[in-house]
């Protein structure tokens, strides 16, 4: 007889943050740069300036994240 145990799922932080936090504000900021120069707005180019953003941040502001994750899950 199989014995099947569910198991955890690890939710990043950092994924957490850029659907929360990351991602709306670098959309806001693309579109309010399109309504200026005017053109397109770039998926991916959108979605890694939010990484970068993710990746600036202190270590004291990813923990945040950290434990709020750990909470979430």
């Amino acid at each position: 007889m199989l014995c099947i145990r569910p198991r955890k799922a690890y939710l990043s932080p950092a994924l957490i943050w850029l659907e929360e936090e990351g991602l709306p504000t670098a959309e806001m900021e693309a579109k309010d740069l399109m309504k200026a120069r005017g053109g397109e707005m770039d998926k991916e180019a959108v979605m890694r300036r939010a990484m970068e953003k993710w990746k600036r941040m202190s270590v004291e502001e990813k923990a945040v994240w950290r434990a709020r994750a750990k909470e979430d899950a």
